[in-house]
């Protein structure tokens, strides 16, 4: 299940991990695995970016790297014993396209970052179930090869807003041990 999140009325808006601090328990014991979107990496909501006091422009990893760290640390333990697919990687705030020359560095970074938090909460990268969606200028920049993802991570190709596919995984991608699947708004195959 990928909780919808957003910011809305009362402020902050919907967010599944603290409307109820149960929420993610209670989905755990019914056999309820969660996720986020692809905005909304290592289970934390944009909206709880902001809740916590921060202000616009400072989603932004090339100046805010060591908080944003943080922030997905408390997402990684908060789920910590619980079935969940933590969604890999990042995009600009409000699920813009990042603000750097250098956006493949920037994911390159991310995903380093992610993978060690599992392991510093974890014991080993691979502990716990991820995927990477690629989508927009993510998708673009993971087949120019600016990026790679880890073979156990899933890869998620996205539609282009309008349900349609912009690509179907390739036959290695399919064999990957984390496998590959598409998305779009209407249906999830894997």
């Amino acid at each position: 299940m990928w909780p919808a999140m957003w910011p809305g009325y009362p402020n902050p808006g919907a967010v599944f991990f603290t409307d109820d601090p149960e929420n993610q328990r209670i989905a755990d014991e019914y056999g309820i695995c969660v996720s986020t979107s692809h905005h909304e990496p290592m289970q934390r909501a944009t909206t709880e970016w902001f809740e916590e006091g921060r202000v616009d422009g400072t989603w932004d990893w090339t100046t805010h790297r060591d908080e944003i760290i943080e922030f997905f640390r408390e997402g990684v333990q908060r789920a910590k014993g619980l079935e969940s697919y933590f969604t890999l990687g990042i995009r600009g705030e409000y699920d813009r396209q990042m603000a750097t020359d250098d956006p493949g560095r920037v994911v390159r970074d991310v995903l380093e970052q992610q993978r060690m938090l599992f392991k510093e909460v974890h014991g080993c990268e691979d502990a716990a179930p991820q995927v990477m969606a690629l989508y927009k200028e993510i998708q673009d920049l993971y087949q120019a090869g600016e990026f790679t993802v880890p073979d156990d991570v899933t890869l998620l190709f996205a539609d282009d807003n309008f349900g349609s596919l912009r690509r179907l995984p390739s036959r290695p991608e399919k064999l990957r041990k984390g496998g590959a699947g598409v998305c779009s708004p209407h249906t999830v195959l894997a």
